[in-house]
């Protein structure tokens, strides 16, 4: 106050941030999944982006264009021989970045006809008489196993990381659980249990007496 009036200092303007680069945004990007996600989705958007890198080349983020997708889709089509679900699926995963990067389709102005197209196809089914003879064919573990698929509709690697603690024989029950000695969860994150016949888990009670507890049941 004995000073008199002082103009007030003005705020030094802030430095211009930094624009960020593709390949910068990439790698940061792929940190962030391989440390909250599974190594197979991590493996997916690695390839996913690795192709967008090499279709586009190095740029900054905010100079994406509809262009550049659209060349993205030719490029997985002609160059890398994609087949149509595989160019969407790595389409979507580059969207899903550029999403977590605040650039959207709509800013994009992407359509609906620009995302690849594929068929869906219906799963095969198979017949008993074919399930008969495929059985037939089996040795007595493949049997085991591939009875196992069949009266349990466990994925393939729920079946792989399936271990002797997943059985009740009380209740004829298998469980997917979670396999912490070999670093996998279920999809999801979620266990669950299928109730299986009784005729399946004698075949399983015996395979462990002959082999022993412990370990993965079905190990190769």
């Amino acid at each position: 106050l004995l000073r008199g009036w002082q103009p007030t200092a003005k705020p030094k303007p802030e430095a211009a941030s930094k624009v960020k680069m593709l390949d910068e945004a990439i790698d940061a990007y792929l940190e962030e999944i391989e440390a909250g996600r599974k190594p197979k989705t991590h493996s997916a958007y690695k390839t996913s982006l690795g192709y967008f890198f090499e279709s586009t080349g190095n740029k900054p983020l905010n100079k994406i264009s509809r262009t550049d997708l659209l060349d993205f889709v030719v490029f997985l089509r002609d160059d890398k021989e994609q087949a149509p679900r595989s160019c969407w699926n790595k389409f979507s995963n580059l969207m899903s970045f550029l999403k977590h990067h605040d650039i959207t389709g709509k800013s994009l102005k992407i359509k609906a006809h620009d995302w690849p197209k594929f068929v869906e196809e219906e799963p095969e089914i198979y017949e008993q008489h074919m399930l008969d003879k495929f059985f037939a064919a089996c040795d007595e573990e493949e049997l085991l196993l591939f009875e196992f698929f069949q009266q349990t509709g466990m994925r393939e690697q729920e079946v792989i990381y399936a271990t002797d603690r997943c059985l009740d024989f009380a209740n004829c029950t298998v469980s997917v659980k979670h396999n912490p000695t070999h670093k996998w969860t279920p999809k999801m994150y979620k266990e669950r249990t299928v109730p299986v016949p009784k005729a399946l888990m004698s075949k399983l009670k015996q395979m462990l007496v002959k082999r022993g507890k412990g370990g993965l049941l079905f190990p190769t």
